[in-house]
């Protein structure tokens, strides 16, 4: 993990991914990272990075791509 943190803000700046937040439940071994990224295989880029691929093998990692209200009132279609 020490090996990725030295090395995660360079990796997130060249896949123009920024972390907003990180809390982990060391009892089950879960993470939860908040990022803003231009797209989630942007993100995705980035945890297959070998150094990042490594935490997979203590930490469960799931990926969802989550929009704002604002954002989601612009993708639904105008009711007529």
């Amino acid at each position: 993990m020490t090996e990725f943190n030295d090395k995660a803000d360079a990796l997130a700046k060249k896949y123009g991914v920024k972390e907003l937040g990180s809390w982990v439940i060391p009892s089950e071994h879960l993470g939860f990272n908040v990022f803003e990224a231009p797209s989630i295989e942007a993100v995705m880029k980035l945890f297959m990075e070998p150094v990042a691929m490594a935490l997979s093998s203590f930490i469960t990692c799931e990926l969802k791509a989550v929009f704002s209200s604002e954002e989601m009132a612009k993708m639904m279609p105008k009711a007529k």
